[in-house]
């Protein structure tokens, strides 16, 4: 039988406490005005807003400039809102194309794709994918050899980003529909190639 978890809002002696200790680590601070804004934000009780905030920050290393960063991620209403802000952070390092077209390959996929699967959609090579997958390490969950989405935060935050209509999310299934239609016809090809049409709303 499975075990249930219940995963509680953290306190404020907790929030404190995970920020602070975390930061620590990198040898990273917060200055006590920002650290208070960042501790009395409504989601701040969210251990994965925090979490993922934390990370944003200790990157971040443009001292002079901080102050606008956390304002500029405390903008967040919603988890996923931060991890749209993540993934623009993202674009900055890798390029908005290569990360744009491995999340909504990754976010149109059944269950998720194979590192191959994803470098061939996207027409990446390996060197240009690895710093995207090493940036969104925690958020990207492997199953079986497949890379998917460990959390629905992101998979709304792409979504929200890169794929804002219909017509743009049924593309996407089409063009996996696409690349899975040029591969051996092998069960993988079977599990996703009609599922994609079915979805894009295209003809085969």
């Amino acid at each position: 039988a499975w075990a249930r978890m219940v995963v509680k809002p953290l306190t404020a002696a907790q929030r404190k406490t995970l920020l602070v200790t975390y930061l620590a680590r990198f040898n990273k601070t917060l200055p006590a005005n920002l650290l208070k804004r960042v501790l009395g934000h409504e989601l701040a009780s969210n251990p994965l807003f925090l979490r993922t905030l934390a990370e944003e920050l200790r990157l971040f290393g443009v001292h002079e400039e901080l102050a606008e960063r956390v304002g500029y991620y405390l903008q967040s209403a919603t988890v996923d809102d931060l991890f749209e802000r993540v993934l623009e952070r993202v674009e900055g390092d890798c390029g908005k194309k290569a990360v744009r077209e491995t999340m909504t390959a990754i976010w149109a996929s059944r269950a998720g794709l194979t590192e191959a699967e994803i470098l061939g959609i996207a027409k990446l090579v390996p060197a240009t994918w690895a710093p995207i997958r090493n940036a969104l390490d925690e958020a990207l969950l492997d199953s079986n050899g497949r890379l998917a989405f460990a959390h629905d935060y992101l998979r709304i935050g792409v979504r929200d980003r890169y794929l804002e209509t219909e017509e743009k999310q049924r593309a996407v299934h089409r063009q996996l529909a696409a690349w899975f239609r040029q591969r051996p016809s092998d069960a993988r090809r079977a599990q996703e190639e009609p599922y994609q049409w079915q979805i894009g709303r295209a003809h085969v």
